[in-house]
């Protein structure tokens, strides 16, 4: 549908590129390092966003509620792979078009959509849309490690990136979605369709709600537990608030990679 296409252009002799490309392109690159590297991070209270969707309720309450983030912070490796991100998709979209296939609101034409969830309206913004044969598909592009990449070409994908394109496919009264997904270490493309589901799009409200009925005080309930052995799972490690959530967690260094950590006897 879509990969094929592009690798026939790439494959081509004699290829072009519109000068419309080319600009869109250059001040896109731009504009990505420029919100990487230089513009401030701000993380304003009382926003929660469709990007977000599959993520633990407890960890999108702290930033709604004003927490101020205690965990993993945003670090150089952080920063230049968001950037690689951006540039991925910065060069898929921009392949996508130079292969002939209509793809739309991508790049500064990208659009701002709404989830409602009881009466708040949520916002994203998705990659963008493919019409293919007269049918539109939500557009997501992911750039995935080998691992990662393996899991998608037998059909499995994150089920956060599951809850964020059924959450702009129900925003924009699409039913499916074609995932494009780069190898990072090969850069061998692949794509997959999925489909809407409901009961999808329901739990998604359902998280957000979960924030929306909370207070600064009474946070909805850890999604993560501590295994038999104290350990937390990959998912607090990574989160921005671990320690106003497991204040008696410590880092430690496992098999040279550092987990948290909860002592049994000491409790949570």
């Amino acid at each position: 549908m879509i990969v094929e296409k592009i690798n026939k252009f790439l494959d081509s002799e004699g290829k072009t590129l519109s000068e419309y490309i080319r600009y869109d392109i250059e001040k896109l690159a731009g504009f990505a390092f420029q919100r990487q590297f230089i513009d401030e991070r701000e993380t304003k209270p009382g926003t929660l966003r469709l990007s977000s969707a599959g993520r633990c309720a407890r960890k999108l309450a702290y930033g709604y509620f004003g927490y101020e983030p205690n965990g993993r912070v945003i670090d150089t490796r952080a920063k230049l792979t968001f950037f690689l991100g951006d540039l991925v998709e910065l060069v898929i979209t921009s392949l996508i078009k130079a292969s002939g296939i209509k793809v739309m609101a991508t790049g500064f034409n990208q659009i701002t959509v709404g989830l409602d969830v009881d009466g708040v309206e949520i916002k994203g913004h998705p990659d963008g849309i493919v019409n293919h044969n007269g049918e539109f598909y939500l557009l997501e592009v992911k750039s995935l490690s080998s691992y990662d990449y393996d899991r998608f070409d037998k059909g499995e994908i994150d089920e956060g990136y599951i809850a964020q394109v059924n959450a702009y496919m129900e925003s924009l009264g699409l039913d499916k979605c074609v995932f494009v997904v780069i190898n990072k270490n090969n850069a061998v493309l692949a794509e997959q369709v999925v489909n809407k589901t409901s009961a999808i799009v329901e739990a998604v409200k359902a998280n957000f709600k979960k924030v929306l009925m909370a207070d600064k005080d009474n946070l909805p309930e850890r999604v993560y537990k501590p295994d038999e052995k104290g350990f937390l799972p990959f998912h607090c490690h990574y989160c921005s608030y671990w320690k106003h959530c497991y204040p008696k967690a410590q880092e430690v260094l496992v098999r040279n990679r550092k987990k948290l950590k909860i002592e049994p006897k000491k409790g949570v």
